[in-house]
């Protein structure tokens, strides 16, 4: 190799290694927090976390909706720091949790109404909590028997005890009392909407979030829900959540581990709770 050769490839060699240097000095690692949780929860999250980002420049937030079970398990073996769920912990998760050396702190971020909801096509404009429950357990099998047409009812449910807002609408609206046998589980509240939006006879539920969100794509009849026929019937809003007059709302939770080594879980946490606590 000549001289002129070997001083370009010195030069070339001096010029990568000072923009590597360079690069490295003016970039700061990002603090990673993994958010898993409630499939209903991962909305309200996703915005708030591009809301965090933008005044914590510093922080990288990554949320995943599925199931709260499965997110639990996440948090438990250290691939996610923040928990989202529609519901408090029960005694069960709790011992888990403790089992693993967990000490995780519960915020109540927000509420959340479920809708319930028909095909645009049925004429049922309202249900008491009553015909709710008489329909989703197969009392009632006609939408004649609350004012419909001559035509069967298809019922359509959440997958549980994966979903936590499953669990808490067969709590809050049913009783406890077992969903009709022939109805369809399925696993995601996008399909739930999606399949309503296709089956005229269909009911089913879903997170009043998913279901303004899914509009101008699967286009279903929210329904007014009262406690009994001598009550005021009403829809899920946002006014109606706040005011809880809506019967069918369900707490929203985020859960971080007061043993965390990073900062990072409780500072986000508490600045979804701030936001939500001013209503941005």
């Amino acid at each position: 190799m000549n001289r002129i050769a070997l001083t370009m490839v010195l030069v070339c060699m001096v010029v990568v290694f000072a923009s590597t240097v360079c690069f490295g000095a003016g970039t700061q690692q990002k603090q990673v927090v993994i958010v898993k949780g409630d499939a209903a929860v991962a909305q309200l999250m996703d915005d708030l976390a591009h809301s965090f980002m933008k005044d914590h420049p510093d922080y990288s937030i990554m949320v995943s909706g599925g199931t709260a079970t499965g997110a639990l398990d996440s948090l438990i073996t250290g691939e996610a720091q923040v928990w989202m769920s529609a519901h408090a912990m029960t005694p069960d998760e709790e011992k888990q949790t403790e089992a693993k050396g967990l000490k995780l702190i519960s915020r109540l971020v927000d509420w959340e109404g479920l809708a319930l909801i028909c095909h645009p096509s049925n004429p049922v404009e309202k249900l008491t909590l009553d015909e709710v429950r008489n329909l989703f357990t197969g009392k009632f099998t006609n939408w004649a028997q609350v004012k419909g047409l001559d035509a069967k009812v298809d019922v359509v449910v959440i997958e549980t005890p994966k979903s936590g807002i499953g669990a808490y609408f067969n709590q809050t609206a049913l009783g406890n009392t077992p969903v009709f046998p022939s109805a369809r589980i399925l696993r995601y509240f996008k399909n739930i909407i999606g399949d309503v939006a296709k089956n005229p006879n269909a009911i089913g539920y879903a997170p009043i979030r998913l279901v303004e969100q899914a509009k101008g794509k699967d286009e279903v009849k929210v329904l007014a829900v009262a406690r009994s026929e001598l009550h005021m019937y009403v829809v899920p809003s946002k006014q109606t959540i706040k005011a809880r007059s809506y019967q069918l709302i369900t707490p929203l939770f985020l859960f971080f581990d007061e043993n965390a080594k990073s900062p990072g879980p409780k500072t986000f946490v508490d600045y979804c709770v701030k936001k939500r606590l001013l209503g941005e």
